[in-house]
């Protein structure tokens, strides 16, 4: 495992870590192992899509000078929604980019 490792130019552990997720009974398939990790994906909270009313709650916590950070722990306090940091930075640059 050290052997592919470094040939990687990757950490061991996480060569181990993937061989752990997704090796199958027959070995290691990367198809299968892609398949996985798309799964994985699609499966996280802040991988699927907001709705339009969700957003609206965020712009406007961003609208009374709040951080992305801000809002995010604001709403979480709130139990209103769980959305990351990084999620508001990505929606408020692509929106950013769509008005030029």
């Amino acid at each position: 495992m050290s052997q592919i490792a470094a040939e990687l130019g990757r950490s061991t552990s996480t060569i181990s870590r993937e061989l752990r997720r997704n090796a199958s009974a027959r070995g290691y398939q990367p198809a299968l192992a892609q398949d996985k990790a798309t799964a994985r994906q699609t499966q996280r909270r802040n991988a699927r899509q907001f709705d339009a009313a969700q957003w609206q709650l965020v712009e406007l916590y961003l609208r009374l000078s709040l951080s992305p950070q801000q809002v995010s722990d604001r709403l979480a306090l709130e139990d209103r929604l769980s959305i990351s940091t990084e999620a508001i930075y990505q929606y408020a640059y692509a929106n950013k980019a769509q008005r030029r």
